[in-house]
């Protein structure tokens, strides 16, 4: 399989000028996309005379819209994969298989500031290239044995599986270019700005081992077992061993069961089983393929010598986060029109892969170290429906819910402050902990916030509340993690006719809305625009409101994070609508064609959401970024198999 793509695409998220999303929020409305006559003030008809007022507060000489035919980010990935097995039957019942997958892409990114406006034009234009390529392998090595003896049914394999993956980059960025146009190139620039390269490798093997049996196709058991080394780890600590255990039991082959015949079939099953996590990302959200060394940056200079630094901390007795899972559940198929599935399952996770935080006096921030414990519980409900089975015309459906809670179970101190969220054990890490706004002042128009009283021996005897936000008291206030989530699809088919119509939704969690407290400043961002809300803001006339006052004074914090920008996350999306037509038989045979279809599909067209502005769909953490909302498309296609 070869696939090539290439993008084009500004931007995405973060606060950055380049951002058009941040940049259309925040700039004052005030200010043109295209320039104005001095005479009259109207706008140049030429659509190139776009506005990059250099003496604006905010966003000065930028203007993204402008910049978009000027500036580059272009991004080409070819990517490519290669599956091939063998396979051979032995006496006894056996049967060896290997199997070699690889995979790899080559990627290109160029990125062009241009030298007059925007965020080249301080250092006369800014290009980045940048040129990376991976490669990773896995080959498995598989003896399986399968055999029946009257109603006992046993099948086993025994294995090992190796996989190897290596990774190149080169990157180099040059500023103060030929101020011509076209001039994009490296070569067009003067001065190098930066220039790296990069190699790594990860390896990872197995020896693994499964064992199935089935006694009347009526009880079900099952177990396994792994042995897994990472190159993450020291030698000493490579490896991690790891199995599961399953089991169930057909109810419906029960005499007893003859008394309910609307259930035509019901499985009950368990499973406990534990695995184990390598992954590492660095504190920028990278990922860190050497865990438990202590590594230098080089590329410094001293009076033009070369030179290092040590940057992380050895840590040879970093393992493997081990995790354990147990799940119960049934399966079961009703009134012939009905497959119901639910599940209970409870995970936990232990020596966990974390960045310990350290004191600044160390010399390091953190270091990568097993510590503390999780849990996350939770139930899963999906639903088939075959509602309606008519010759012409038929109607199934689809629903899914899940449930998920997670809480800390163990840590290494009492408390770790990490931003919006502080861990703490039996509260969740997706858990608030920010101050809690307490409305405006009546007669001042001031914020006001929760503030606890202590006694002489550190407990909580009272709680005030206060217009100082550095007085304030942090709270757990609310969490990311929704309550309830989950999908409902209907397909529907009227001959050759089909139409599927999916929705997602979530119900609870919150969302703190940091693009929203962005626009409700209290005028000390000059240049900035205001959301409408601020038309509410205190005034001596308009004192019940929970606007504060506008001041430029930064001790005002008016905007500052509480649960003042807490909002409900609970919404429904319409997720996907397709519209298809198979084309009849015969005229496919003419044609030479099998399975020929048209189709038009809609993609995110509607959602309910209590929020005006925002995309519901935030990161896991809760926390908005500026991020381009979801996209609405739709497009129109033709699938046939010759």
């Amino acid at each position: 399989m070869i696939a090539n793509t290439d993008q084009n695409a500004p931007t995405s998220s973060g606060t950055s000028f380049r951002n058009v999303v941040s940049w259309g929020r925040n700039i004052g409305s005030v200010y043109p996309i295209y320039r104005r006559r001095s005479a009259d003030g109207t706008f140049i008809d030429n659509p190139s005379e776009f506005d990059f007022n250099a003496t604006r507060p905010y966003g000065g000489n930028s203007n993204p819209v402008g910049t978009t035919e000027l500036d580059m980010l272009k991004r080409n990935v070819l990517t490519w994969s290669l599956n091939t097995f063998g396979e051979v039957t032995l006496p006894l019942d056996l049967k060896y298989k290997t199997t070699f997958a690889l995979t790899g892409d080559n990627t290109k990114d160029f990125t062009f500031y241009n030298p007059n406006f925007g965020d080249g034009a301080g250092v006369g234009g800014r290009g980045t290239q940048w040129r990376s390529s991976f490669v990773e392998y896995t080959i498995n090595h598989i003896l399986s044995y399968s055999k029946a003896i009257g109603q006992h049914q046993i099948d086993a394999l025994g294995g090992f599986e190796a996989f190897n993956y290596k990774y190149d980059y080169m990157y180099g960025q040059k500023t103060n270019f030929l101020a011509l146009p076209g001039y994009t190139e490296l070569d067009n620039a003067s001065t190098i700005t930066d220039l790296s390269s990069q190699s790594d490798r990860r390896s990872l093997m197995s020896y693994l081992g499964q064992v199935n049996y089935n006694f009347m196709d009526k009880y079900y058991l099952s177990g396994s077992f792994r042995r897994d080394g990472s190159s993450r780890f020291h030698a000493d600590n490579r490896w991690g061993n790891f199995f599961s255990i399953g089991g169930s039991y057909r109810i419906t082959q029960e005499d007893f069961m003859s008394a309910l015949p609307w259930v035509n079939d019901a499985k009950l099953r368990a499973s406990y089983g534990t695995s184990g996590n390598e992954g590492l990302l660095t504190s920028g959200g990278g990922v860190d393929y050497y865990a438990y060394r202590g590594l230098y940056t080089s590329g410094y200079s001293d009076l033009g010598a070369p030179g290092i630094i040590l940057d992380k901390l050895e840590n040879r007795v970093l393992s493997w986060e081990k995790q354990a899972a147990f799940n119960v559940g049934i399966d079961a198929t009703i009134f012939d029109r009905l497959d119901v599935s639910f599940d209970y399952y409870s995970r936990t996770s232990k020596d966990l892969l974390f960045n310990k935080p350290l004191s600044p006096s160390t010399g390091f921030t953190s270091v990568f170290d097993n510590l503390g414990a999780m849990r996350n519980r939770g139930v899963e409900l999906n639903v088939d429906a075959r509602i309606i089975e008519g010759d012409d015309f038929k109607w199934s459906a689809n629903l899914n819910a899940a449930h998920n809670r997670n809480e800390l179970t163990e840590l290494p101190q009492e408390t770790i402050l990490m931003g919006t969220k502080q861990l703490k054990v039996g509260r969740s890490i997706y858990d608030f902990f920010i101050q809690d706004f307490a409305g405006v002042d009546p007669s001042t128009g001031l914020s006001l916030w929760y503030k606890d009283v202590k006694d002489a021996e550190g407990n909580v005897v009272d709680k005030v509340t206060t217009s100082n936000y550095n007085e304030a008291s942090r709270y757990y206030v609310g969490t990311a993690l929704p309550d309830l989530t989950g999908g409902v699809t209907n397909n529907f088919a009227y001959r050759n006719f089909d139409l599927s119509v999916f929705f997602t939704y979530s119900v609870g969690g919150e969302i703190l809305n940091t693009d929203y407290s962005n626009l409700m400043h209290g005028g000390d961002r000059r240049g900035t625009n205001w959301h409408a809300d601020i038309l509410n803001r205190w005034t001596p006339e308009n004192t019940n409101t929970d606007v504060p006052r506008m001041g430029t004074s930064q001790n005002l914090n008016t905007n500052a994070n509480s649960s003042r920008f807490l909002v409900d996350a609970s919404y429904l999306r319409l997720r996907n609508v397709t519209l298809g037509y198979t084309l009849p038989q015969n005229l496919q045979d003419k044609v030479g064609l099998k399975n020929a279809r048209i189709f038009v599909q809609g993609d995110n067209l509607w959602t309910l959401f209590n929020t005006p502005g925002l995309d519901p769909e935030q990161s896991i953490d809760g926390i908005t970024n500026s991020r381009f909302p979801t996209q609405k498309t739709v497009s129109v296609g033709v699938r046939a198999t010759l």
